[in-house]
């Protein structure tokens, strides 16, 4: 198997970056407090085989960096709950993962937020067939805290599925 060296001076280069950003997240002094998720729809109401588009903005409102978790096992999933108050947020997104896959195969399992700054991302849903049918529908999106190890919820929204 031929190595390409850049490449691997390049993955080289990125396990160092993601060690020294994990070492400075551990170095931060403690302190209370953390993000706020705001989540909003394009349309409230759509109709059944649609996916639903969210905009959901993460905010920093402290004077401290807080770290919202990303990225595979730690960020945003959504909770989309039905009239029986099950949870079928997992089939919302298309089945095996309850979070937006991030293409990034390293990836730093957390977004590092300096005080007063928001990250905004729009997430198109892709339900598989057959649950997300008539009816009305809780929806909320909930990150991990990385300092705290605790979940942050979003606002939550009605989201209605007409015939």
């Amino acid at each position: 198997m031929k190595i390409n060296r850049r490449r691997f001076g390049l993955l080289r280069a990125m396990v160092l970056v993601c060690a020294l950003l994990g070492w400075f997240a551990a170095a931060q002094p403690s302190t209370s407090g953390t993000f706020v998720i705001k989540i909003s729809l394009s349309a409230p109401t759509i109709h059944a085989g649609e996916g639903p588009v969210i905009t959901m903005i993460t905010s920093n409102p402290t004077d401290h960096i807080v770290y919202a978790g990303q990225g595979r096992g730690g960020g945003p999933e959504v909770e989309l709950l039905n009239d029986k108050g099950e949870d079928i947020g997992v089939h919302a997104v298309g089945g095996v993962s309850k979070h937006p896959d991030s293409g990034f195969v390293l990836g730093i399992n957390h977004d590092a937020m300096g005080p007063g700054t928001h990250t905004r991302a729009i997430w198109p849903l892709k339900p598989e067939p057959g649950y997300l049918v008539p009816g009305v529908y809780k929806l909320r999106i909930h990150r991990c805290d990385v300092k705290a190890g605790a979940d942050v919820y979003s606002n939550t929204i009605t989201l209605t599925v007409v015939p």
